[in-house]
């Protein structure tokens, strides 16, 4: 994989860049399904093919630009929470790798600093299975 801008790690809604990213971090994490035994001597074993979890969260921190993720954290009730349409787009060469799918916003938090611009931070846990595009030329 070529070195690619961090800027141009994009999220997205329906299509859309939904804020002013400055960070943006995508995490997987997975658990595999422990079959040690006393057979196994001292090494740990795991189920070939097959994991107890499959996990993945995106932050993302930046500029509130159009409200969007402020309006989803303070509105009452869960479902302003659930995202069924973002992406995260990461640049290439020439088309965009992508992971998109449904999304539940975990945390919200501002930071508004005198004499800076108000930053905020947004949490999301993926719900369900993704899509993922690899991208290229």
């Amino acid at each position: 994989m070529a070195k690619q801008p961090g800027r141009k790690v994009l999220l997205k809604k329906d299509g859309t860049k939904i804020a002013g990213g400055r960070t943006v971090s995508m995490t997987w994490n997975g658990a595999g399904i422990d079959t040690t035994d006393e057979s196994s001597g001292e090494f740990q074993e795991f189920l070939a093919g097959e994991l107890a979890t499959d996990t993945m969260e995106v932050t993302i921190d930046g500029l509130e630009t159009d409200g969007v993720l402020r309006a989803a954290a303070l509105t009452p009730g869960a479902a302003t929470k659930h995202f069924d349409d973002l992406t995260l787009e990461f640049p290439t060469a020439g088309t965009a790798a992508e992971v998109a799918g449904s999304w539940v916003m975990t945390s919200y938090s501002e930071t508004g600093e005198y004499q800076d611009a108000v930053k905020f931070t947004a949490t999301f846990v993926r719900n369900g299975a993704h899509t993922f595009t690899a991208g290229g030329v």
